[in-house]
């Protein structure tokens, strides 16, 4: 979980190699939080609200963490989105996400 400037702006941020203090000083300055995935998806989280809620606040903790994630998946015209049901802090720096039946989930990588 991350904010979504560096990935956008540095060829460099991906979902592996980040800098830690970049990512909270992004976020704690006003960026966007999303969800970078292994093979460079990004995937806004949203509320399952219309009008939509902030997720801001429920997500902060899980910056700059590897997560598990379970929710309901969207993509429209090559914009991916999660209402997240449920988030857990995955240790594992070889997360990999996939997507099935509109469904999000994080499978942390074989030992």
């Amino acid at each position: 979980m991350r904010d979504i400037a560096c990935p956008m702006q540095n060829l460099d941020g991906d979902a592996t190699h980040l800098s830690l203090k970049c990512v909270k000083e992004c976020v704690k300055a006003g960026s966007p939080i999303g969800i970078l995935t292994k093979d460079g998806k990004l995937y806004l989280p949203i509320s399952d609200k219309m009008p939509d809620d902030s997720q801001r606040k429920r997500l902060m903790p899980f910056v700059g963490k590897y997560v598990q994630v379970k929710g309901i998946f969207f993509e429209r015209n090559g914009t991916h989105a999660i209402v997240i049901t449920d988030a857990i802090v995955d240790g594992s720096t070889n997360a990999l996400f996939t997507a099935r039946y509109r469904d999000l989930f994080c499978l942390p990588a074989k030992s």
